[in-house]
């Protein structure tokens, strides 16, 4: 009897010792998984930021190419802005001040009478009277 009860007590020992091993097992492979997705969090992450930065660094470049192709345009154009302005300064009398816009007075009754008054041979040259106001 006494064999029997070392046998069984050693036998409850071995499970026990079995399912304590078990757990620790358990919990070691259940902090390896939790290391394991924590660096791969972390490495997406860093693979997310290297790709926002490599994404702000092509748009960095995108903006300054298309502000120096923008400013190389401007400068080549610039002449023939400089020509529109004083053809419509010739035409149509200097522009209105600042924040205040101009209702084209063309068509008002006392310009289409303006115009209808003036000579037949003034017709090719427009005053500056009939014109007052068409900056557009």
């Amino acid at each position: 009897m006494l064999e029997e009860e070392k046998a069984r007590h050693r036998q409850e020992l071995q499970q026990r010792f079995a399912k304590i091993y078990e757990q620790q097992k358990a919990a070691r492979m259940e902090a390896v998984e939790h290391e394991r997705a924590r660096r791969e969090e972390e490495r997406r992450q860093q693979v997310s930021k290297f790709d926002e930065l490599r994404l702000r660094q092509q748009r960095h470049v995108y903006r300054e190419e298309y502000s120096r192709q923008l400013q190389e345009y401007l400068n080549q154009t610039r002449h023939l802005e400089i020509q529109l302005r004083n053809h419509l300064r010739e035409k149509y009398g200097p522009p209105p001040p600042p924040g205040r816009r101009q209702i084209p007075t063309a068509f008002t009754p006392t310009a289409i009478t303006a115009t209808n008054n003036s000579s037949s041979d003034d017709h090719s040259r427009s005053t500056r009277e009939e014109h007052v106001g068409m900056w557009w």
